[in-house]
C-alpha cells in the first residue's frame, strides 16, 4: 500500500502481518486491506464502490496505514471519501508446474 504526499513524496505501508486481508472483491465492492476483527478501529485501506466511481479510504490493520486520500474540498475527499478518475488493475497468469516437473 502506498500514497504520495502533496503529489510528490512517496510513503509505503508494508504488511503488518496481523492478518491476510489483502483484498476482497464481490459484485458490490472491492476492498484492499482490512481489519483483524470486527471490533477493530480500521476498515479497508481502500474501498471502491460497485460502479467504480466512488471510494473511501480509512486506517486498516493489514497495512497500519493512515487515510490515503487528502482532505481537500476541491478534490471531494472529505472524511476519506474520493472520486475515482481512473483505475488500472493488473493480473498475472502464473503457470503452475505439473507433478512431473518436481523430479
Amino acid at each position: 500500500m502506498f500514497t504520495f504526499h502533496d503529489g510528490e513524496e512517496l510513503e509505503i505501508f508494508q504488511s503488518t502481518g496481523l492478518n491476510h486481508n489483502f483484498h476482497l472483491t464481490d459484485k458490490d465492492f472491492m476492498i484492499v486491506g482490512g481489519a483483524t476483527e470486527i471490533t477493530s478501529k480500521g476498515r479497508g485501506a481502500i474501498i471502491i464502490s460497485d460502479c467504480f466511481t466512488r471510494g473511501h479510504s480509512s486506517e486498516c490493520d493489514t497495512f497500519a496505514n493512515q487515510i490515503l486520500c487528502g482532505q481537500n474540498e476541491q478534490a471531494d475527499t472529505q472524511g476519506g471519501n474520493f472520486l475515482v478518475e481512473a483505475m488500472e488493475i493488473w493480473g498475472f497468469d502464473v503457470e503452475r508446474p505439473s507433478a512431473d516437473d518436481w523430479d
